[in-house]
């Protein structure tokens, strides 16, 4: 909300942060006053710093080359007294990526969609313990190994920006270098917005129901970044049909669709989609285009994350489920 996320609200959490107190209203409320001017300048610049780091689209930054695409708020103030305790104390390379892995697994677990108080101090402590020299594995990180390393962790379900993992995944591709196809220019200079690969109404005329097959539709992994332009001149068309339209695809498009994590076999998948297909033999196209880019896509998140698969999933998971 507008109260929870303005800037200044951000400050107050960043600076209790780094007073060592958790960010709970009523401390932000209570916060002491000595020092506070020198505090709150320390927690603006800090919470600046963040934003910009955040903002850059490069493989150092986080890609939210629009502010709508920021994976929650929650993650800022963490984000920011991390990143100033690593600038303050010039440390070096390894807490960089040590803060670079704790983001992205906070986005892809949705650790910071609520109750973000403890659990940006529980961050804050174990990480400057980590760089204190302590032998520790954090929080987030046994989490993630055995969330997002495990078989069966998927991101199908996410369907909107409301969702981290959604937000988390365009980004990437932002990072990654997806650019409009008809375009071919770099993120920052294009109007790019999530579309869907393979169209909803195309879906939708072949026997895919529009609430039944809802979620399936609009999935992430059917979603990527184009503008609206190109969007328009795929309409309702067959993949099959606009891979080889010139509009769409000035070059081939195996030479494109590569930084929108749709590999070889995804493409095979959409070249397989033409305008007869329907029925039970795109659902099996579709699903085939499903799995293909999934694995792409959660492949990348794993190698954001720092997090390698498991061979079996962990017999209960629950254990590191965060409190709620």
């Amino acid at each position: 909300s507008a109260d929870t996320n303005n800037f200044g609200v951000l400050v107050l959490r960043t600076l209790a942060l780094m007073r060592d107190l958790e960010p709970k209203p009523k401390m932000l409320i209570n916060l002491a006053p000595k020092g506070f001017e020198e505090d709150w300048r320390r927690a603006t610049a800090a919470v600046e710093r963040a934003l910009e780091l955040a903002t850059h689209v490069g493989p150092d930054g986080f890609g939210v080359f629009n502010k709508k695409w920021l994976p929650g708020f929650g993650l800022v103030p963490v984000l920011a007294a991390l990143r100033a305790h690593i600038e303050d104390h010039r440390l070096g390379d390894a807490p960089r990526a040590d803060l670079r892995r704790w983001y992205w697994c906070s986005v892809f677990l949705e650790r910071y969609s609520s109750t973000v108080e403890t659990k940006s101090r529980r961050d804050y402590s174990e990480y400057k313990r980590l760089w204190n020299g302590e032998d520790i594995t954090t929080t987030v990180m046994a989490e993630a190994a055995a969330r997002i390393g495990s078989p069966t962790y998927s991101v199908r379900d996410s369907t909107s920006s409301a969702s981290s993992v959604y937000s988390g995944v365009f980004c990437l591709l932002a990072i990654n270098g997806a650019r409009d196809w008809a375009a071919a220019e770099a993120i920052e200079l294009q109007k790019l917005e999530d579309h869907h690969i393979f169209p909803q109404s195309y879906l939708n005329k072949r026997g895919f129901d529009p609430k039944r097959d809802k979620a399936a539709i609009n999935s992430i992994v059917n979603r990527t970044l184009i503008s609206d332009a190109t969007n328009k001149i795929i309409s309702d068309k067959a993949p099959a049909d606009y891979v080889v339209d010139t509009r769409v695809f000035p070059q081939p498009a195996t030479d494109l669709v590569g930084p929108h994590f749709i590999d070889a076999a995804a493409l095979s998948s959409m070249m397989a989609a033409s305008a007869g297909s329907e029925g039970s033999v795109l659902r099996e196209v579709y699903e085939r285009f499903s799995v293909s880019r999934e694995g792409a896509i959660v492949s990348e998140i794993r190698r954001a994350c720092g997090v390698t698969k498991s061979a079996v999933p962990p017999a209960d998971e629950s254990d590191l489920d965060d409190e709620q």
